[in-house]
């Protein structure tokens, strides 16, 4: 694990900012009512990322409802990089539309013997717009024991119709204060 995940807060106050989103994250969470499909954008660097690891890790989480224990067998496996409950992909990866289509078929044709799954799907913007349209046939049909997550920078490249069906969350940088407070929380001081 490289050295930037293992610096990735694992706990809702360890996210910088975020302040207005965090309590209606943790609510939505707490009362089973997360959307089935969300984006979260906003700037590089912002936490989208950790945010959505955050959701996912709770979802799928085996002892709380608010935030990942850490402790149960599904928090661990996140942790160390092999749980089956949640699978990401950096969409700028892929490289056209079979690619776009295995992803598809990963989260709408596959029959969950895990679960409940959580897909994180980041840098959705990099696809180009036929390369996004076949997600409108499917997210009409998202199966009961599946969320979304998709991640950008670039809500505005991200096709409208797919906005549309979607909970979007919108992250914004963190103050100057919000930053020098969680570095003296790290260090100690």
């Amino acid at each position: 694990m490289d050295w930037q995940q293992q610096l990735r807060p694992r706990k809702w106050d360890s996210v910088i900012g975020q302040n207005h989103l965090k309590p209606i994250i943790q609510q939505a969470l707490s009362c089973n009512r997360f959307p089935r499909f969300s984006i979260f954008t906003g700037p590089s660097g912002v936490g989208k990322s950790t945010i959505a690891e955050l959701c996912a890790m709770t979802l799928v989480c085996e002892n709380s409802f608010t935030e990942p224990c850490c402790t149960c067998s599904k928090c661990k496996s996140f942790l160390n990089g092999d749980n089956i409950n949640v699978k990401k992909y950096n969409m700028a990866k892929l490289l056209g539309k079979s690619d776009v289509l295995d992803v598809l078929n990963d989260i709408f044709q596959f029959e969950s013997i895990t679960g409940l799954t959580v897909y994180i799907l980041e840098e959705i913007h990099a696809l180009r717009d036929i390369d996004q349209a076949p997600f409108l046939e499917e997210l009409t049909r998202i199966p009961e024991d599946v969320y979304i997550i998709m991640c950008t920078t670039n809500i505005w490249k991200v096709l409208p119709e797919i906005r549309n069906r979607a909970t979007i969350f919108n992250c914004d940088l963190p103050t100057n204060a919000q930053c020098r407070d969680y570095i003296k929380r790290v260090a100690g001081a």
